[in-house]
């Protein structure tokens, strides 16, 4: 039996620069993009020979066992969406189709949960970052929870009438530090999120207990 043709690497491409994406050229000829992690794990490099169709079964082998074994350190660190891992995981290298059914794995054991996801980080974005239901519900479309999972999460942490309590309170901590600017305090406070009405009424008011407290006049009247 002839022996297969041997093709030689002559280049591996960085495409797009910024990313761990690697073009194999053999022979002088593009010939596959994979991860820069599968070429290190299967020693391919600059002058490696091989038969095309060893160096195509072995790529095809290792991009799903590699990419599940990213997927998981990036699980290790947080909660992540299907989305943004399919994102993190091409931006890696790994061919679209690998990165989809690497996290669509992970999903169905339970590993990786939208829902789950769009409720923690609400809560970290709500309670902790004090941002308005706006930039929550921004935030996480970004992260690519669908909107109908995400108005959930952030319906159950939070209502309309605690997102302006927290418009509120954040006004009055901002104006103390901002000094009495309705316009630095408001445009903060939209900045986190927080509608621009909410922000304004929030802003005014807070400015305004901040003059109060501020007149001496109302010190000596609080004292009677």
């Amino acid at each position: 039996m002839a022996r297969p043709p041997m093709a030689l690497v002559t280049d591996i491409k960085k495409r797009p620069a910024g990313t761990r994406r690697r073009v194999v050229v053999l022979d002088s000829d593009d010939w596959r993009a994979t991860s820069a992690e599968v070429l290190t794990d299967l020693g391919i490099r600059v002058g490696h020979i091989a038969p095309r169709e060893d160096l195509a079964r072995d790529i095809d082998e290792a991009e799903p066992v590699l990419a599940r074994a990213k997927a998981l350190r990036l699980l290790n660190c947080r909660e992540r969406s299907v989305s943004e891992l399919v994102e993190k995981l091409t931006r890696d290298g790994y061919p679209d189709e690998v990165a989809r059914g690497v996290s669509a794995d992970l999903e169905a054991s339970g590993l990786v949960d939208d829902e789950r996801f769009a409720h923690a980080l609400a809560w970290q974005l709500l309670e902790i970052r004090g941002l308005g239901r706006r930039r929550v519900l921004w935030d996480l479309a970004a992260k690519g929870v669908h909107p109908d999972l995400a108005a959930a999460a952030v319906d159950e942490l939070v209502s309309v009438s605690d997102d302006e309590r927290h418009a509120r309170e954040m006004a009055a901590r901002l104006a103390a530090r901002l000094g009495g600017s309705v316009d630095r305090v408001a445009s903060r406070l939209v900045r986190k999120g927080f509608p621009t009405g909410v922000s304004l009424r929030a802003a005014r008011d807070a400015v305004d207990a901040l003059a109060h407290v501020d007149d001496p006049s109302y010190l000596q009247e609080s004292g009677d």
